[in-house]
């Protein structure tokens, strides 16, 4: 079964060529990462895929389903956090009421709300208010609230903004141990992905346009990154790009 499949998908906002003939299919359940500099159209891929976009010309199909044509079934399937700069941080709500909600529609179930407050190490906090959290503990109540969901997809924007290099790794690796006990698909669009290496998930090369999807010993190549970043250097086994990323390449 394919979780997601993409198929010569363009999108156009206003006159703007965002995304241009991008085509790469997802087996379930496995793990993607979207990598590509600021403005490569990645929040925007997550959000066509969604159905939040609707596409210009091309397939998209989540478990077999055109997120425009059945946006219900799509709820259903998909848990989905945005990125937090989209959510309003003085919101008059405590933190176990914001992870009681699902973003993405669809129902939360009381002892996934439970599960995902332990698992983010929020139980402490899930009576103090939103607003009085840090910008990294705010980004893993969005986190534990995309987990708080029954879903066979789930899909983050940029779960590791604003969080400590120390918690990165420890959320990633929360991240991949539920997608792997729950046998579920997970698509992540990061600027970080060092942490995620070492899981051998697939990467998607994104700037406009596919650069190269597959596995991440296959795509992360000085060639291929110099596509997306202008620039790419090795050090040892350390992928330097022409932005604040870096990859290992262990």
């Amino acid at each position: 079964m394919k979780a997601v499949e993409v198929k010569d998908l363009n999108v156009f906002i206003g006159e703007a060529h965002v995304l241009k003939d991008v085509s790469f299919e997802l087996d379930h359940p496995s793990v993607l990462v979207i990598v590509g500099p600021n403005g490569a159209g990645k929040t925007t891929l997550l959000k066509t895929i969604l159905g939040f976009i609707k596409r210009s010309s091309g397939i998209i199909k989540v478990f077999n389903t055109d997120p425009e044509k059945d946006p219900g079934r799509i709820r259903n399937l998909v848990s989905y956090m945005p990125q937090i700069h989209n959510i309003d941080p003085f919101i008059p709500l405590k933190v176990r009421e914001i992870v009681s909600t699902p973003v993405f529609f669809g129902e939360s179930d009381p002892d996934l709300v439970d599960k995902a407050l332990q698992i983010t190490g929020l139980e402490e906090y899930a009576d103090r208010y939103f607003y009085e959290l840090s910008g990294g503990l705010r980004q893993r109540v969005l986190v534990a609230r995309a987990l708080a969901k029954k879903a066979d997809l789930l899909i983050f924007d940029e779960p590791l903004s604003m969080v400590d290099i120390g918690s990165r790794e420890h959320i990633i690796d929360l991240l991949m141990n539920i997608v792997r006990k729950e046998s579920i698909s997970m698509i992540v669009a990061s600027h970080d992905v060092s942490h995620c290496i070492k899981y051998d998930p697939y990467i998607l090369l994104l700037n406009k346009t596919v650069i190269g999807f597959g596995k991440a010993r296959e795509v992360f190549t000085l060639e291929n990154l110099a596509k997306i970043y202008g620039a790419a250097t090795l050090n040892g086994k350390i992928f330097f790009m022409g932005e604040e990323h870096g990859s290992s390449v262990r």
